[in-house]
């Protein structure tokens, strides 16, 4: 710990040694597996804040990494009481990424490794919807997404939103966190702007970060899509049409597939009545769309 301060007050930082030192940390935070490691790394590197923030995000982002490093010897009995510690630790780490959001803190390239470390935490520790739902960090996140600054980032946290809390988990707390995140991502189709698609004045990692976005939404709530809940799913579905049709890049174009390829195997196997008729015909059209274009 006191060689991360020490390297903090470097000008310029070696972001390098930075990292290695704090995979070293985490790793032997993992073997010792200690109480309050969080709580310990938080305060003891307090003081590197106001000037070198990156230092202690860097920690904070391979710790939960390290964790489930394989290369690190420990038994999974250890390894598993590590992840729960870490796990209750989490809504103490959300809070303090908070401390990066205010507008008057931190420069965009913090933001960015901030919304890196949340990312990491969402993947590798267990949060819990509740908590996520009414998080200012989750607003922020969300908020992001108009950044051109920090799409990219916020698209991926998002994305580990969906992905640890799609299928029948998202039904949890009365789908707390898909009220918040579908609504709000929705909310993004006029990013996607036909004319300026076809005059070839977009942007190409906004077309791809939105075809991402809602392809995993597609994909993550498959489930209450199906079970018919109201979630917005036609929109949902003529914006990925949209996605299928566009001209410039095949790569963009295609991510949709598979989110309909899924669609249409979950209405075949679906004893719910009226899925095919509601939403058979987005499968077939995608698959127009791709096939002739």
């Amino acid at each position: 710990m006191q060689l991360i301060s020490t390297l903090s007050q470097e000008t310029p930082i070696d972001s390098t040694v930075s990292r290695r030192v704090s995979l070293a940390l985490a790793a032997l935070a993992l073997q010792l597996n200690e109480p309050n490691v969080v709580s310990d790394i938080l305060v003891q590197l307090s003081p590197v804040l106001g000037h070198a923030p990156q230092v202690l995000l860097d920690l904070l982002m391979v710790l939960p990494e390290e964790c489930y490093n394989d290369h690190i010897d420990v038994d999974y009995e250890q390894r598993d009481q590590f992840s729960e510690q870490l796990s209750a630790s989490a809504p103490q780490v959300l809070d303090f990424l908070c401390t990066f959001t205010a507008e008057d803190t931190g420069n965009v390239d913090t933001q960015e490794q901030m919304l890196k470390c949340f990312s990491k935490w969402i993947e590798h520790t267990t949060i819990g919807q509740d908590i996520l739902a009414q998080h200012p960090l989750v607003n922020f996140t969300i908020a992001a997404l108009r950044n051109r600054d920090l799409f990219e980032e916020a698209v991926d946290v998002i994305i580990g939103l969906f992905r640890q809390f799609g299928g029948q988990a998202c039904l949890e707390y009365n789908m707390a966190l898909p009220a918040v995140l579908v609504p709000r991502v929705l909310e993004l189709a006029p990013l996607w702007s036909s004319a300026d698609i076809e005059n070839n004045t977009h942007d190409d990692d906004v077309c791809r970060g939105l075809s991402r976005l809602l392809t995993e939404m597609l994909e993550s709530y498959l489930y209450i899509i199906t079970m018919q809940h109201d979630i917005g799913q036609t929109l949902l579905l003529d914006q990925l049409i949209l996605c299928a049709q566009y001209p410039w890049d095949f790569d963009i174009s295609r991510i949709p597939l598979k989110g309909f390829y899924e669609l249409s195997a979950m209405i075949r196997n679906n004893s719910t009545t009226g899925g095919q008729e509601r939403f058979g015909r987005y499968a077939m059209l995608c698959y127009a769309v791709l096939c002739y274009g």
